[in-house]
C-alpha cells in the first residue's frame, strides 16, 4: 500500500502497528482532478480579498441590526408602558386624594 501511514503511534499491546490506517491520496490517484494541490482554492470560492471581506462580515452585521431593532422595539415599548403606567398612578391619586380631602376646609 503506498502512501499509507498509520495515524497511531504502534499498538504494543497487541504487536500490530497498522490497526488504523489513513491512506494519503497520491498525484495518479486523481484522473478528473478533483483533488487540491498546494496554493490551489476550493472551486466557487470568492478570491478578491474585499470581496470575501465583504461577504464574511456581512451576516455579523445583519444580525447585529436585527438584534438592534429588537431591542429597540423593546426599549421602546417598556417606555411607553411606564408612561402609561404613571398616567394611570397619577390619575388614581388625584382621585384618591379628592376622596379623602376634608369636605369642611
Amino acid at each position: 500500500m503506498t502512501g499509507a501511514r498509520s495515524l497511531y503511534p504502534p499498538d504494543t499491546r497487541s504487536g500490530s502497528a497498522d490497526r488504523v490506517v489513513v491512506r494519503f491520496p497520491q498525484a495518479d490517484d486523481d484522473p478528473a482532478g478533483t483533488i487540491l494541490r498546494a496554493g490551489e482554492t476550493y472551486p466557487g470560492l470568492v478570491d478578491d480579498f474585499w470581496t470575501n471581506a465583504v461577504f464574511s462580515v456581512t451576516p455579523t452585521i445583519v444580525v447585529g441590526l436585527i438584534f438592534w431593532f429588537a431591542m429597540r422595539a423593546i426599549i421602546r415599548a417598556d417606555r411607553a408602558e411606564r408612561r402609561a403606567y404613571s398616567d394611570i398612578e397619577a390619575e388614581e391619586r388625584a382621585r384618591f386624594e379628592k376622596l379623602t380631602a376634608d369636605p369642611h376646609e
